[in-house]
């Protein structure tokens, strides 16, 4: 829902969670770039199913893991895409799908929702202005061209 690499979806702690003049909101602390620290805003969806899941978390200290080990640790991406991902994958009938693949999805769905090159760059992480973006994640659909008839035809 977020569009967040693997890794900095699975860090994130209580604290990270916040708002503002926007909406609710989701500050990345820990990710593989510089420009990958950033706030992103959430959905009220995504806020609500946080806010369920805190009220039943085993630890919901501004310190601790939204989405903790049963160590009460900060879950290993490695591990979360063989034990979980990968089998729910497979039993989806995407075996193949990737975490990644989540992020593309987002940042194409952005882009139709007309979110343009500078604001993907700032949701996804990148410090490009949205080139990346534009090239690698966003995949266009095939939409009907049947109106050039009408400008084009005899």
């Amino acid at each position: 829902m977020t569009g967040t690499r693997i890794s900095e979806a699975l860090s994130p702690t209580w604290g990270d969670l916040g708002r503002d003049e926007h909406g609710p909101t989701l500050t990345i602390r820990r990710s593989k770039t510089r420009a990958g620290e950033r706030t992103i805003a959430l959905t009220p969806e995504a806020a609500q199913r946080l806010t369920r899941r805190r009220s039943r978390a085993a630890d919901p200290a501004h310190t601790a893991p939204i989405f903790p080990t049963v160590t009460g640790t900060a879950i290993d991406p490695r591990n979360w895409r063989r034990r979980v991902f990968k089998p729910a994958a497979a039993r989806a009938g995407v075996a193949r799908a990737t975490p990644h693949w989540l992020r593309h999805g987002v940042a194409s769905l952005m882009a139709e929702a007309g979110y343009g090159p500078a604001d993907l760059a700032r949701h996804l992480g990148h410090a490009d202005g949205g080139a990346l973006a534009l090239r690698t994640y966003v995949h266009p659909t095939v939409r009907r061209v049947d109106f050039l008839d009408a400008k084009f035809g005899s």
